[in-house]
């Protein structure tokens, strides 16, 4: 009680200014003290994931809403975080829940980070990776991918064609479903296309299972085999459909039973053939060569003989004549090539 009226009474010896001054440092420290107490109350936030697209960002907001975990957004919604404490909580809640922050690669935008004096190296590089981040962007937006990663090999370019290495790719999917060959093909194709000198049987396949769904370089790979017999039992389900449906209309439904074995030939034959007509040969070019040489008197001077020697000059009299005739036909000509496509029927 003592301090109490010690301070009273030194406040009541202060001017007005001095008692200004007091109350806005009462005032200070007030607000100071509730700064830090808001501040060490207040959670610390880390990186939950970064660099997500929005579909997966509108997921993990969802369930981290859904579980009452607070959050926040940073660098214009491409990072969300957490609670420090909770960060590892929260991601394992999600990957239980199937939800994944996979990150988005970079593309094109990668060559928008080069300067004036990158090497020519780095440029290669960026390019390829730019070139791996936009196929990466491509498979994602099929409905039965997840997610994918495209790695690429494109060797530097040789002097001689033979010596050219081969360009391949391979693909590696997290399948969102059951992945037909239809897609394998759309994947395989769409890849092939988007780059230089790649060639479709040059690249490979798989999902993050281990599942090989197409293989560079393999003579008949599975996925060949496999599109060979959707063909076969396509055909196979076409025919006996027909027939069942003939059988149906005489003996009436459920009175009738198909099956239908085929076997098919998916050998590419090609036939080429040069037929040639003779009697329709017409000339098309004459040369003719007529030559008479007729006189008396000395022959003419320099003629070289057999034994290389000049002939000797006499005054009898010679004769000499040449005709030659060369003419060139042209006769019909007709080129044939045939290309029998794969799939004819064998046996059935």
């Amino acid at each position: 009680m003592a301090i109490v009226n010690s301070l009273r009474r030194i406040f009541s010896e202060l001017t007005i200014a001095q008692r200004a001054g007091v109350a806005a440092a009462g005032v200070v420290v007030i607000l100071a003290v509730i700064a830090f107490v808001g501040w060490v109350s207040t959670p610390s936030y880390t990186v939950l994931y970064s660099n997500i697209d929005d579909a997966q960002l509108a997921d993990v907001i969802d369930a981290l809403e859904a579980d009452s975990v607070p959050y926040k957004l940073e660098a214009g919604g491409r990072r969300i975080l957490v609670p420090r404490n909770r960060v590892y909580q929260v991601r394992a809640s999600l990957a239980s829940s199937g939800i994944q922050g996979a990150v988005v690669p970079k593309g094109y935008e990668l060559l928008d980070e080069q300067g004036l004096s990158v090497s020519d190296f780095r440029q290669r590089v960026d390019y390829q990776r730019a070139l791996e981040g936009e196929l990466a962007r491509t498979l994602g937006a099929l409905e039965t991918v997840r997610s994918a990663t495209v790695r690429l090999v494109i060797p530097e370019e040789a002097l001689f064609a033979e010596n050219q290495k081969p360009v391949q790719a391979s693909v590696l999917i997290d399948p969102a479903g059951p992945v037909s060959q239809g897609d394998v093909d759309a994947i395989t194709y769409l890849v092939a296309s988007s780059v230089e000198g790649l060639e479709p049987d040059q690249v490979t396949v798989a999902t993050t299972e281990g599942e090989v769904l197409a293989a560079a370089g393999v003579e008949g790979s599975p996925g060949v085999g496999n599109n060979q017999l959707r063909m076969t039992r396509e055909f196979e389900t076409t025919i006996a459909g027909d027939v069942q449906a003939m059988l149906s209309s005489l003996l009436g439904p459920g009175r009738s039973s198909v099956v239908v074995r085929a076997v098919l030939d998916f050998d590419e034959k090609t036939v080429e053939a040069e037929t040639y007509t003779p009697e329709s040969a017409t000339a098309l070019r004459e040369q003719v060569v007529d030559e008479t040489m007729t006189g008396t008197g000395a022959a003419p001077v320099g003629t070289v003989g057999v034994d290389g020697a000049a002939l000797a000059n006499g005054d009898g009299s010679y004769e000499y004549r040449r005709n030659e005739q060369t003419r060139e036909y042209g006769i019909d000509r007709v080129f044939t090539r045939s290309v029998q496509a794969p799939g004819t029927i064998e046996r059935l």
